[in-house]
């Protein structure tokens, strides 16, 4: 009687013992949400979080959305959207994606962990001083964020990351640059060892111009270089006929220096682009 009854008690631990293994590996997230793209795999692939605890803060620490998820799914038309933004956009003039780019601003390889995904959607949106404001529609910008996420998967991360130096200016202190006496009431720039140059947006920003990131937008639709810089501050209109900006006389010491200024080489990363040539 007594055997009969640990063979029934062993029979029904081992019973209740694994439904209860079944009911453990099963994600959690399905008590609140229903499931969906099951062929991409599980919760967390997608969206990260926890899924192993139901204390919502703790499940739903640095979670992605899912507008933010589409860069999990292979052929994302949502992450194509965002790749043509950073190409014609030229992201990569200061920023490194994919492992490429320059080193001027954050390094967007890094940002996925660094920030959550609804962060740099505001980030994008609000940009900070010295960031063009491309007026991104919502749609774009969420675009650019599954981007992001998915460029950083490519890259080898292990290795860390480069700190960027930030360079405090006393806003009563008159600069030496050639840069600012010449060119910083209508433009700004972004350089590695001087920091942020210029106080307006009324030009185009010029962060990165003689690096391969920076659009073709040199008369013919050619890459700038510092020859043609030179040409196009002498004479702007010689070169363009509608051109609003007028010359900038220069001495050679001032042009050396804002030559030097534009040559200023950010802080490589493994896969940047050399600076143009002459």
């Amino acid at each position: 009687m007594a055997t009969g009854f640990r063979v029934l008690a062993t029979a029904l631990f081992v019973l209740l013992g694994g439904y209860g293994l079944a009911l453990a590996s099963q994600p959690l997230c399905l008590e609140c949400h229903p499931a969906h793209y099951r062929q991409e795999g599980s919760c967390t692939f997608c969206h990260q979080g926890r899924a192993d605890t139901r204390r919502k803060e703790i499940a739903h620490d640095r979670i992605i959305a899912g507008r933010f998820a589409a860069f999990t799914r292979a052929g994302s038309s949502v992450v194509e959207e965002g790749r043509k933004t950073v190409e014609k956009t030229a992201c990569r003039r200061c920023h490194i994606l994919g492992g490429k780019g320059n080193r001027y601003a954050a390094n967007l390889d890094w940002a996925p962990r660094n920030a959550t995904a609804e962060e740099l959607f505001a980030a994008i949106r609000e940009p900070a001083l010295f960031m063009p404001d491309f007026h991104f529609s919502a749609q774009k910008t969420v675009a650019l964020v599954n981007t992001i996420y998915a460029a950083a998967r490519t890259v080898d991360s292990a290795t860390g990351d480069v700190p960027v130096k930030v360079h405090f200016v006393d806003p009563d202190t008159e600069s030496e640059s050639t840069f600012e006496k010449k060119c910083g009431s209508c433009h700004r720039l972004l350089t590695a060892h001087l920091g942020g140059l210029g106080v307006a947006d009324v030009g185009p920003n010029l962060s990165g111009l003689l690096t391969a990131f920076y659009p073709a937008t040199y008369p013919d639709k050619k890459a700038w270089t510092v020859r043609g810089l030179e040409d196009w501050l002498k004479n702007p209109r010689k070169l363009r006929q509608k051109a609003q900006m007028i010359p900038v006389p220069l001495k050679r010491d001032e042009w050396q220096d804002l030559e030097g200024t534009f040559l200023d080489a950010p802080v490589p990363s493994s896969a940047a682009a050399p600076v143009a040539a002459h």
